[in-house]
């Protein structure tokens, strides 16, 4: 389990201190799909950054499996939204999603993982193109494959579809959950978008304005497999979004849910 406790995050300059989080308390069980949403600047990526230990909190702790973190856990991987910037342009496909193994197992191993991954995000044949080479969707595909290749227990994705058009984020959002469903394992996914959070989700969790905090945690009962337009018709679908938008709009407005 992943534990979240008590944590706070100041900003300081010189003697003035600007407070990002307060009091943030959750949990996390194994393998379930957990959105964080929020309006933007809640502070949603700063409370990942936290969870993945690439920023000490003020107070409080994050207990990965019983461990109070004070740096990355190797069985954590972070994917960022800038996913252009993550990959190596002088690598080819094969060579990036090959990387977080090299020199953990032999060549013929990591070359056999990594071709799985590749086919599982629908990149097979372009095992030697460079990213640049590459759509955006085609590129956050094979940053979301380097980032599963090292078959982390945690997986921890700050907006990574936000920069795409409609089509390709449907797409990977359909593809995203394939291979969750494929292999199981946590994840923690960060996204301002409400239809993205209502679809992929075990639970949402919801912050409020800055700084921010946890002002609900909502279950999602919608069954999986989860499909584009049947699970958004879905009645359940419709409540949950009102339900949440109406938490994000008063919250945006500094009021208490």
């Amino acid at each position: 389990m992943l534990q979240v406790r008590n944590l706070s995050k100041d900003y300081r300059r010189g003697a003035t201190s600007t407070p990002a989080l307060t009091t943030i308390t959750f949990d996390v069980a194994d393998r379930q799909f957990v959105s964080i949403l929020g309006p933007s600047g809640c502070g949603k990526s700063t409370l990942l950054r936290c969870i993945a230990g690439l920023t000490l909190p003020s107070a409080g702790e994050v207990v990965v499996d019983g461990v109070v973190i004070h740096e990355a856990p190797e069985e954590m991987v972070y994917i960022f939204q800038e996913y252009g910037r993550s990959l190596f342009p002088w690598r080819r496909l094969l060579g990036n999603v090959s990387y977080p193994l090299e020199g953990r197992l032999a060549k013929a191993a990591v070359q056999e993982r990594a071709r799985k991954y590749i086919a599982m995000v629908g990149l097979t044949g372009f095992e030697s193109h460079y990213p640049w080479e590459m759509s955006g969707g085609m590129q956050q595909r094979a940053a979301i494959a380097r980032a599963l290749v090292k078959e982390p227990k945690y997986l921890l994705m700050d907006e990574p579809f936000g920069a795409l058009d409609a089509q390709t984020r449907g797409h990977l959002e359909d593809t995203l959950l394939q291979v969750w469903t494929g292999s199981p394992r946590t994840v923690l996914f960060v996204t301002h978008d409400i239809d993205e959070a209502i679809y992929l989700s075990d639970r949402v969790l919801v912050m409020g304005a800055r700084p921010g905090r946890i002002v609900e945690d909502i279950v999602i009962e919608l069954p999986r497999p989860r499909h584009q337009i049947d699970t958004k018709e879905d009645r359940r679908f419709s409540q949950y979004r009102r339900r949440l938008f109406g938490l994000i709009e008063t919250s945006s407005a500094g009021g208490q849910p």
